[in-house]
């Protein structure tokens, strides 16, 4: 049968996440929701929020280095929708109330003092959803969220007020702080007009300057990644859904010069955060993540297959992690991490379903805190997601996997130079040591073999002695036969290992390039593109999971090879599939817990993914 060239490639396929939950070990004064948080130096303050009978008065204090909390009580009538900000100093929560939304509370926490207290404050009305309020150096500024162009000015040192104008009156707009410039962009300058303006202030030059961006819209989620702002979704009209908007620009913060791509579709409402270079906006109206490389200017989207939209999340980053959690509905029963190092998706499955939770990043963890549950009863548990493992998950060879999880002991799983889904440390493809034996099959038939390693194209074929003395490598793709003769001697180091080292190779397409050249991904290399995706759903899995297979545009026959193998390399699960493809259901009801791994072979190419039974 004829076969055509494939590449297979994961669409972000939930996996393992190295991060650790653990439960029911920390838990908030009270059960709350809507908490307001703020990471101030060896503190994270927990502020407000909405308990099961009225709103809280406390501000509740986790002291990083010592691992401790402590709290604070005030005798207003408690507080929900306290907006906080910080500088080295000060941290200041603000909070709004009545019909005319007056700003009817100001706390401040003096870092020099170790102390909260009240501020007096000016007799305005604020929009707590439109208004933007920021620090410049000691001075927290607070805009009307109205069309004024006036800040109200509080200066810590001195405190005291007053009152500074801006060069524009806008509300809905999009702020963000980038290498000493602060960017005020577009928003409606009325109830049905909007703006595509970027007002930018140089701190160094004490200057405002202004550009336009592509199109005019609010309501947009920003998020800055190095010297880049990026901008996604919202609307430009009051008319839904047809007023949202779909376009994404990437903003250069010292040139001011804009890129765009396109968002699946209309969204608003998405959350989002970056890490090591990528950005990833997730959710609001749909139930995928957008992820955006800002080195290659590209896209991708991952559908992260659950039902209905991911609305209410939040958002929190730990090294190239971004964890996001808070879903609304059952939704709420997951934490969504997205690796940036591998670009890969997991999930963590949490103890109950909640929403309305903060989160607040220390140095090794992230913690979920509070939230509202399904029957709308709040909750004042504290979920730690830890980078390392704990408890009866020990992790031997301190690589950050737990050793229940870990692929390849002793070694770091996470390094994986060729991209086979196999740690370096285990992988004969990379640590291959010895001489190419050429023929199909090699032959190995000496006498006495000397000490090394053989390495075959194809199969290889061995007779002879290893003596006592002897170390013996065998490496081949397909076949390894030890024939009548072969025979290791006691105290003899003989191993045979089968490697096929064809390198997996991400977002790979057919290109016109002899079959022993490696095409790093360039997509200039190719025109008839041929890609082949499967997706493991779910994983980790408990009865069965799902091989989902993407069509291919191919005029020719294409077989795929699956077959599944146990930690112990014994196959549990073998065939082969002509794609297109319909998807297909494993069975695993009577497979032992633990880890597995897919293995495909396509054409030429090969690819390993790993998969967990719970």
């Amino acid at each position: 049968m004829k076969r055509s060239f494939c590449m297979i490639f994961p669409v972000l396929l939930l996996g393992i996440s190295n991060l650790t939950a653990q439960f029911n070990i920390a838990h908030l004064s009270e059960a709350k929701s809507n908490i307001a948080t703020v990471r101030f130096g060896d503190k994270v303050f927990f502020v407000s929020g909405k308990t099961n009978g009225s709103d809280s008065r406390l501000v509740e204090t986790y002291h990083i280095s010592t691992n401790s909390w402590s709290e604070e009580e005030y005798t207003n009538d408690g507080v929900l929708g306290m907006q906080l900000m910080a500088t080295d100093s000060y941290a200041m929560g603000y909070h709004l109330l009545g019909v005319n939304l007056l700003l009817e509370e100001l706390i401040l926490y003096n870092n020099y003092t170790g102390v909260w207290q009240r501020l007096d404050h000016p007799d305005v009305a604020y929009n707590n959803s439109e208004s933007i309020c920021f620090t410049i150096g000691e001075k927290a500024y607070l805009t009307d969220g109205t069309n004024s162009n006036t800040a109200d000015v509080y200066d810590f040192t001195s405190d005291t007020w007053t009152v500074d104008t801006l060069p524009f009156a806008k509300r809905d707009i999009g702020f963000a702080s980038v290498n000493n410039k602060l960017f005020f962009m577009a928003g409606r300058t009325d109830f049905s007009t909007w703006s595509r303006r970027a007002d930018v202030y140089n701190l160094d030059t004490d200057t405002w300057e202004w550009f336009n961006l592509t199109i005019p819209r609010s309501n947009f989620r920003t998020i800055v990644a190095g010297n880049k702002i990026v901008i996604a979704g919202g609307r430009n009209s009051n008319v839904s859904p047809t007023g949202l908007v779909d376009l994404i620009e990437i903003i250069d913060a010292d040139t001011y010069e804009i890129s765009t791509l396109q968002l699946s579709k209309k969204k608003i409402n998405m959350q989002g955060a970056a890490a090591n270079n990528k950005v990833v906006f997730i959710g609001g109206n749909s139930s995928e993540a957008e992820i955006i490389d800002l080195t290659e200017n590209s896209k991708q989207i991952v559908d992260l297959g659950v039902g209905g939209n991911l609305e209410g999340l939040q958002a929190a980053v730990l090294g190239e992690q971004i964890v996001f959690a808070g879903a609304s509905g059952a939704n709420g029963q997951y934490a969504f991490v997205y690796h940036t190092g591998t670009d890969t998706f997991s999930t963590i499955e949490l103890d109950f379903a909640r929403t309305g939770v903060a989160m607040a990043v220390t140095d090794q963890s992230i913690l979920i805190a509070g939230g509202e549950k399904t029957d709308g009863q709040a909750t004042s548990e504290i979920v730690i997601l830890e980078s390392g493992c704990f408890g009866e998950l020990s992790d031997a060879d301190g690589d950050g996997v737990c050793d229940t999880y870990d692929q390849c002991p002793g070694f770091d799983d996470l390094q994986d130079s060729d991209q086979d889904g196999l740690p370096d440390g285990c992988d004969p493809c990379v640590n291959l040591n010895g001489e190419l034996c050429n023929g199909t099959p090699c032959i190995i038939d000496p006498a006495i073999i000397s000490s090394g390693g053989y390495i075959a194209e194809e199969s290889l074929q061995a007779t002879g002695t290893i003596p006592a003395d002897g170390e013996v490598r065998f490496y081949a793709p397909e076949v390894i036969s030890l024939l009548p003769g072969f025979n290791a001697q006691a105290g003899a180091k003989f191993s045979a290992q089968i490697a096929t080292c064809e390198p997996f190779v991400l977002n790979f397409e057919k290109s016109r390039v002899k079959e022993s050249t490696t095409n790093a991904g360039n997509p200039k290399l190719s025109d008839h593109p041929v890609p082949v995706a499967v997706r493991v759903f779910p994983n980790p899995f408990s009865t069965s999971f799902e091989l989902q297979f993407s069509s291919i545009a191919s005029k020719d026959d294409t077989e795929i090879d699956i077959w599944i193998v146990d930690q112990l390399g014994q196959i549990q699960y073998q065939k082969q599939r002509h794609l297109p493809s319909n998807n297909l259901t494993i069975p695993t009801a009577d497979w032992p817990a633990g880890l597995y791994f897919i293995q495909f072979r396509c054409g030429y190419r090969y690819g390993v993914q790993k998969v967990v039974k719970n």
